[in-house]
């Protein structure tokens, strides 16, 4: 049976992940370290000038599925 985990990371955080992927120039290398997933970091990444100019909501929400 699958149970449904929600996490939720607030703007700070994002902004962190965005710059820290575009320094190393490597997703995976930043969501491994985070322990959250690639796509997410790529999602923020495209979203940077939204995230930047506070167009998103405060909080976004990352659902992760475990057995």
């Amino acid at each position: 049976m699958l149970s449904t985990h929600h996490h939720w990371y607030d703007l700070n955080f994002k902004l962190k992940i965005v710059a820290k992927a575009e320094a190393v120039n490597n997703n995976r290398e930043i969501a491994h370290e985070y322990g959250i997933s690639e796509f997410m970091v790529r999602k923020w990444c495209n979203q940077q000038h939204v995230l930047f100019s506070g167009g998103l909501p405060m909080i976004a929400k990352c659902v992760s599925l475990q057995h």
